[in-house]
């Protein structure tokens, strides 16, 4: 029934951001591919305190998949639902872009997020900011780079091409 679909917020929009909100309060987080749909709107609104958080908890959900060795089923649903470009789109103010950063890191193994990550950009955003005076965010940024530059002699170059040379070494060094 349409009318008992209609919980909490009239439009798609809105129960997905409530949903985000709900998850961000502290609630169970929901499988991923709903934890995705849910994070959209959230993601796609301006840079926010909200839109950080929302970056921090998917953040945490990856980092947690990784540790348990789960991390395919969340990656695929970054990639499939598209979450993935917002994302990247959330590197380019504050807050959150060294969630941000954390979740490119996170999903940079998987070949399709990887993928989906050079052609968004992803690269030359994170080069953007590795000269941030924001040590933490830095550091998640050149960790980020690890896996797009990893046997990707492109983004290698356009690393040189940006005077990432610190960069490089930096991932050489870890």
């Amino acid at each position: 029934d349409k009318e008992v679909a209609r919980w909490a917020a009239d439009t798609e929009e809105a129960r997905g951001l409530w949903l985000a909100y709900l998850v961000l309060a502290g609630a169970e987080r929901p499988e991923p591919g709903l934890l995705c749909k849910c994070m959209q709107p959230l993601l796609q609104r301006g840079p926010s305190e909200e839109r950080g958080k929302g970056l921090g908890a998917l953040a945490d959900v990856l980092k947690q998949a990784v540790e348990a060795g789960e991390a395919g089923p969340v990656s695929a649903a970054l990639h499939d639902s598209g979450l993935l470009a917002d994302v990247i789109g959330c590197l380019a103010a504050a807050p959150g872009q060294e969630h941000a950063a954390r979740i490119i890191f996170y999903v940079g193994g998987n070949a399709a997020c990887q993928g989906r990550l050079h052609e968004a950009g992803a690269v030359a955003q994170l080069l953007d900011l590795h000269t941030t005076p924001d040590d933490q965010l830095q550091t998640w940024c050149v960790a980020a780079l690890r896996p797009l530059v990893a046997n990707h002699g492109a983004a290698t170059a356009q690393c040189l091409e940006a005077d990432g040379i610190f960069v490089l070494s930096s991932l050489l060094a870890s």
